[in-house]
């Protein structure tokens, strides 16, 4: 009879994801913004887990929200949920005091949830810092956003494979990303990015990536968005700019995409292109 026995380092695996299962990062977030005359305050705040928020006062009238993960990372197991929602009239910027980052994992997916809500004259910002993913990560992220037709949107993610300084490569990942925006109760953005296996070398190819592991989504909803396309371009246009970029237009609906070979181009390039929308300034966490 043929029969297979576990190995001791197999076995030693098992118990490990095992143990680690319990331990995993949970983290939920929720805040609201409302306005009070001229000024946008908070409303309903809620944080468990190893998500925590901070509300620098940097301008009177809108209501920063900075992202903290005590957790120091994400990893496989982890689940994080974040939502934000600003109420009639009120300006609603959230960021993230730091570039998040995304380990291996022995099997289980980091899984991110992002839910954004703007009511009528409100404006919602979604600006995280860079997203870091190493080697075997296995990240799954959600974002999905309902807004009426008479708020403004802006939600931009950074996603950067590997630190380059560091001489790290991705030849490991499953990456899985879905966007879906509604406007006034009709679907207007709706796109799914997946990558599996070896990232470096699906990206090295001319159509995909061109050898860039650097890559960010910017999309700006609002009536009149489409006249901030040209401004977008001229900017660029006036810059040195290391980063492949394009932008679109249709309706009210501005979607820009970029892809580089490194995060500091990426990151210059995605600021070029926020100053063309009116109003809209970076925290100063983007500075520091």
């Amino acid at each position: 009879m043929l029969y297979a026995r576990e190995s001791r380092s197999d076995e030693a695996l098992r118990l490990m994801e095992s143990s680690l299962a319990c331990v995993r990062a949970r983290g939920s977030l929720s805040v609201v913004a409302g306005r009070r005359g001229e000024k946008s305050v908070r409303g309903d705040v809620h944080e468990a887990g190893a998500l925590r928020v901070r509300f620098p006062r940097e301008h009177f009238s809108r209501l920063d929200a900075t992202i903290v993960n005590v957790a120091g990372g994400m990893t496989g197991g982890d689940e994080f949920d974040l939502r934000f929602g600003a109420l009639a009239g009120a300006q609603l910027f959230v960021s993230s005091a730091a570039a998040e980052k995304i380990y291996r994992t022995t099997g289980q997916a980091t899984r991110v949830s992002v839910k954004l809500s703007a009511e009528a004259g409100s404006l919602c910002v979604w600006l995280p810092q860079e997203t870091i993913i190493f080697n075997r990560a296995n990240l799954v992220r959600t974002l999905e956003a309902d807004v009426t037709s008479a708020s403004r949107l802006v939600a931009c993610e950074m996603t950067i494979l590997g630190r380059a300084a560091m001489g790290e490569t991705v030849d490991d990942l499953a990456w899985r990303e879905r966007w879906r925006i509604r406007r006034g109760g009709r679907l207007v953005v709706a796109e799914d990015t997946r990558i599996d296996g070896n990232a470096m070398m699906h990206l090295s190819r001319e159509p995909l990536g061109a050898g860039a592991h650097a890559f960010a989504t910017l999309v700006y909803v609002a009536n009149g968005a489409a006249a901030a396309c040209e401004q977008m371009r001229a900017n660029f246009a006036d810059q040195e700019c290391k980063c492949e970029t394009g932008v679109t237009a249709y309706e009210d609906i501005v979607i820009a995409r970029f892809a580089a070979k490194d995060g500091q181009s990426l990151r210059s390039s995605v600021v070029a292109c926020l100053r063309a929308i009116e109003g809209l300034t970076l925290p100063r966490g983007w500075y520091t």
